[in-house]
């Protein structure tokens, strides 16, 4: 017999809005592993030991988008299987990795 899991788990909050993961149906998404993700991101400080590393050339007055953003999207964008960045536009769209890659 499988145990399920009948506790809702806690996210970190983004922004206002409390994150949640259940398993009673509703909205599903099979994307719920970049919570995880962002979860150890977190914890651990992956995303911004990276942007450390690596230096910004860009000329700041230019730059929309900071270095540690674009990391940011880029890794959660891979992570789920977007390999080459094609169709990024599409997945900015979809609500996990825009919820996983939003900034607090």
């Amino acid at each position: 017999m499988t145990d399920c899991i009948a506790e809702p788990l806690t996210f970190s909050r983004l922004k206002r809005q409390n994150v949640q993961a259940d398993f009673r149906g509703g909205r599903l998404t099979s994307d719920g592993g970049g919570f995880l993700l962002r979860e150890m991101d977190r914890a651990l400080g992956s995303i911004d030991a990276i942007d450390a590393c690596i230096p910004d050339p860009r000329n700041a007055f230019f730059v929309a988008h900071s270095q540690q953003t674009l990391l940011t999207q880029r890794t959660f964008g891979i992570a789920p299987g977007e390999i080459c960045g094609v169709g990024s536009d599409a997945m900015v769209q979809a609500i996990p990795l825009t919820t996983v890659a939003a900034p607090l």
